[in-house]
């Protein structure tokens, strides 16, 4: 009788395994790429199309607010970059985002005292600055999979 074998050679799978493994173990590098460009996304795109890249145009300026803009009048006496867009007058707001990394946490965040009311309308029309939209996940998705795919 004549007998079969086949064997199968598994030391590169393996061994893609285990570099998978390592590579899972500490996410730092796509995080910190994923909070890079969030934070021009949230800090620039979404303040420049007044809102748009995020979740919708943000309401525009009340009569009042451009009338003490024009006159430089209370908090408006500072020097603006732009006079007729909602939440940008010196920049703070627009600059102040961070982000904090870890092997397997990634924090975007705005540490501005205003920044909370803007962004949940509280006492002020609400104009959310961040948030999860189509271009955020594909932006988390396209991260993980090219850090993934670089093996």
């Amino acid at each position: 009788m004549n007998d079969f074998s086949v064997t199968f050679d598994d030391s590169r799978v393996q061994l893609k395994l285990s570099q998978m493994h390592d590579k899972l173990r500490d996410m730092s590098k796509p995080l910190d790429d994923i909070g890079q460009k969030l934070i021009v996304f949230y800090g620039i795109d979404v303040f420049q199309t007044s809102g748009m890249r995020g979740l919708g145009r943000w309401k525009a300026l009340a009569p009042a607010t451009l009338m003490m803009r024009k006159t430089r009048q209370g908090y408006y006496k500072r020097a603006p970059i732009a006079n007729d867009m909602p939440l940008l007058w010196t920049g703070k707001l627009r600059s102040s985002f961070t982000r904090k990394v870890t092997k397997d946490s990634l924090t975007v965040s705005n540490p501005t005292d205003y920044f909370r009311k803007h962004q949940l309308g509280e006492g002020v029309p609400k104009r959310p600055m961040m948030m999860i939209n189509q271009f955020v996940k594909d932006t988390v998705t396209r991260a993980f999979a090219a850090y993934m795919n670089a093996l």
